[in-house]
């Protein structure tokens, strides 16, 4: 005999078909579960800070900024701007080495970039690049909460055109980042 759990998508109430989930069963599935979103983890629970989305706004609209550093609060419960690097002076090859100097080997992070390249016909393009930084080297429970968090920044920001997921400073490289961005994904 083979026993199937199903979840209802609107309450997130255990079920068998129509019936709920006798109460010994209960105690199987986790406490967050059974509890709705009021009592997720705290590595779920994490608020994007306001000045999170005015730095977005000002690098997108202003260009003011050439790239934005996320990261989290020491609590782990917010995500607060970490760097937020001026737009004007070097190169865009210069600018690129200074923003990949602020990846850490054994960190986890997140970060804005206002991609400039060329078209294959010479067209001058800016593209909006989001990293999600997670390197192989960095503590589990860092990576799991960059992971769970991810989404709760990403979706506070619209008009990135190009997401790329970073484990290794190869999959982040200006080269790289160019293919994607030529690419238009």
């Amino acid at each position: 005999m083979s026993l199937t759990v199903s979840f209802r998508v609107s309450s997130i109430e255990p079920h068998f078909g129509a019936t709920p989930l006798p109460l010994y069963h209960r105690k199987l599935l986790p406490e967050w579960l059974l509890g709705g979103l009021s009592t997720l983890p705290v590595l779920l629970r994490v608020r994007v800070q306001p000045e999170c989305t005015t730095a977005f706004d000002e690098l997108k609209l202003g260009k003011k900024f050439k790239y934005i550093i996320y990261g989290l609060t020491n609590g782990n419960t917010e995500i607060e701007v970490v760097k937020a690097a001026p737009a004007a002076g070097s190169s865009e090859e210069e600018a690129y080495e200074d923003f990949m100097a602020q990846f850490p080997e054994n960190g986890c992070l997140w970060a804005i970039y206002d991609f400039a390249f060329k078209t294959a016909e010479g067209a001058p393009r800016n593209k909006i690049v989001f990293y999600a930084w997670s390197p192989d080297g960095a503590p589990i429970k860092a990576k799991m909460v960059s992971a769970s968090s991810k989404e709760s920044l990403r979706k506070s920001m619209s008009g990135i055109a190009v997401e790329v997921q970073g484990t290794d400073f190869d999959e982040v490289s200006f080269d790289t980042v160019l293919e994607k961005c030529m690419k238009g994904r």
